[in-house]
């Protein structure tokens, strides 16, 4: 569960394009600067509580983080997606595009691709519970807020869920070094779940065999590969292309 975001860019998302899920904002005292000005102005229009952290309920402590960030939002709490509810609520005849990860253990890396998905209108994110990163607030900064406006959704068992979504009629397409396809080769008419593995380690032999196609981007540098969260971004611009947002 998530109940409190950090960081200039998450919170003025959320003030921006979804207010209802503020609580409060904390401003840590400091000098009216541009930024803080927009904030105020965007809390005055949508009637979001904004305290400056003396004057606060919370006490001093809450104004600053361990990163220096100046302002603090509660929220209401965030949470992770239901498998079940999640998937019967998809529709394979509009095609969407959805993404899983295969021990994809940085952090960073977590929050850039959740970012990619959200910002390409992805239908939901895929995290198994075991060998991946998990969901912190640590996680909406490194995604810059997307996550809050995106279905993260966590399975026990990632080769069950493909089958089952492989059963509904997706496509699995997988990135691998190996693969012999390229992105051009996807039907965009199909509905689709991208599945991203470990840069180091790639994806696990039960999923990549899940996979009905095997795609890599072929470089002209002498570096064999991309990063796993760039390789997202690439991915899911060009696989998005003609779908309906998720």
């Amino acid at each position: 569960m998530i109940d409190t975001v950090e960081g200039w860019n998450p919170v003025l998302g959320l003030l921006k394009h979804a207010p209802e899920r503020l609580v409060e904002i904390l401003l840590h005292d400091g000098p009216d600067t541009p930024r803080v000005h927009h904030l105020r102005e965007l809390c005055a229009r949508t009637g979001v509580a904004l305290h400056d952290v003396a004057a606060a309920p919370h006490g001093p402590q809450h104004g600053r983080d361990e990163r220096g960030e100046r302002v603090i939002a509660r929220i209401t709490p965030w949470e992770p997606a239901d498998w079940h509810t999640w998937k019967a609520s998809l529709d394979p005849a509009t095609a969407p595009l959805v993404v899983a990860l295969d021990q994809v253990t940085d952090q960073g890396n977590l929050g850039a691709i959740l970012r990619s998905a959200e910002f390409f209108g992805a239908a939901g994110v895929l995290l198994p519970k075991d060998r991946n990163a998990t969901v912190t607030p640590a996680t909406v900064r490194a995604s810059q807020g997307a996550l809050l406006f995106l279905d993260v959704v966590p399975v026990t068992n990632l080769a069950r869920a493909l089958t089952e979504l492989k059963q509904d009629g997706f496509w699995v397409v997988g990135s691998a070094l190996e693969g012999t396809a390229s992105l051009a080769d996807v039907d965009r008419t199909l509905p689709t779940v991208l599945v991203l593995g470990a840069e180091d380690q790639g994806l696990r032999r039960l999923t990549r065999d899940l996979c009905d196609l095997l795609v890599r981007v072929p470089g002209r540098g002498v570096t064999e590969s991309l990063n796993v969260s760039a390789f997202a971004a690439l991915a899911l611009h060009s696989l998005s292309a003609g779908r309906s947002p998720g």
